[in-house]
């Protein structure tokens, strides 16, 4: 009795090594794919369609002309008008409330004589500043010079502005 309680051990042991081996060997096999498939990925072709040198179908430029096809007639469109697309519109923004406080920097043109210039015009631009605890409205006004007229109602067309460049 003895000796058959160790053989049904031995059976026991043996079946739990089989589904171990099994399970295993599926796994071995999972593993085997993914790499061949890694493999395939980073060293194989990289397309595997095959683009002749010179299709058939494609014309060459340094070949003489082919004859033209018989039958093919030259017809002419009548001639049309466009349609204008419309206009691209700059982004607009928002006016800054009239109740922030605001602080009016004029930048003068520097190096230039404005004792024979009329002034024309300016630019104003408008940046919403922040210090702690408060909020204000910076507003920078560039003035736009002309020279005076020698005659009355005569207007030179050079302009000068005061640009600020910002880096």
């Amino acid at each position: 009795m003895k000796g058959y309680i160790e053989i049904e051990k031995y059976h026991a042991l043996q079946a739990e090594s089989q589904a171990t081996i099994k399970a295993l060997s599926e796994q071995l096999e999972s593993l085997k794919f993914q790499l061949e498939q890694l493999k395939r990925m980073v060293f194989g072709a990289k397309s595997e369609r095959y683009i002749p040198d010179k299709p058939d179908e494609q014309l060459s430029l340094f070949e003489v002309a082919a004859k033209a096809p018989a039958g093919e007639e030259k017809v002419s469109v009548p001639a049309h008008e466009r349609k204008k697309g419309k206009p691209k519109r700059k982004p607009a923004r928002l006016v800054l409330p009239e109740r922030l406080r605001r602080e009016e920097h004029t930048i003068e043109p520097q190096g230039v004589d404005l004792s024979n210039m009329v002034r024309i015009g300016e630019e104003r631009t408008e940046m919403l500043c922040y210090t702690p605890a408060e909020l204000f409205v910076k507003v920078i006004v560039r003035p736009k010079y002309a020279p005076m007229p020698a005659a009355p109602g005569e207007m030179m067309s050079m302009t000068r502005s005061a640009r600020c460049i910002r880096r």
